[in-house]
């Protein structure tokens, strides 16, 4: 069947469901990224020196340690932007047996204004704890337990080589 020259051929289904999944996404103000959590150079540690690392609200689940790598389970709302968290820790031990170090971790949600319940666990290296305990305590093995605000129930024991 022939067309006249003002008539535009038909658009493919599969790319009007496609610009229709965009237009929804678009709209919704949420553009969901596949970045691997924790991947995010935003997850660090640092030294409480009195500034703010953020203060957006979150919930630790289980905690571990393993080898020089503190994982955290964190359960937050968003969606759209990027969440950073950070490790801050004490600028002092606590003398005992083992020695203790106060902690909290920092959350900065980037003004996110979705709604989406995210669950993920990111890992924060803890050489910088390491290196401190050496730096007060000579080097060696060493063990420090770590506090951490928020995350219940006593202390995680790291305990390094030599």
């Amino acid at each position: 069947m022939p067309m006249s020259p003002s008539a535009s051929s038909p658009i493919p289904r599969s790319v009007a469901r496609t610009a229709l999944l965009l237009v929804a996404l678009t709209a919704t103000g949420c553009l969901v990224t596949s970045a691997a959590p924790g991947d995010s150079d935003e997850d660090h540690v640092v030294v409480a020196d009195g500034r703010s690392w953020g203060d957006d609200p979150f919930e630790i689940g289980s905690v571990a340690i393993a080898d020089d790598g503190l994982s955290v389970e964190l359960s937050f709302g968003g969606g759209c932007e990027e969440h950073d968290f950070t490790l801050v820790i004490a600028a002092e031990f606590a003398e005992s047996d083992p020695v203790q170090l106060r902690a909290e971790i920092a959350h900065n949600a980037n003004n996110d204004p979705c709604e989406a319940y995210l669950t993920e666990t990111r890992v924060f290296d803890l050489g910088l704890v390491r290196a401190r305990y050496r730096d007060s305590y000579g080097s060696g093995a060493g063990e420090v337990a770590i506090l951490i605000k928020g995350a219940g129930g006593g202390s995680l024991l790291y305990t390094f080589g030599g």
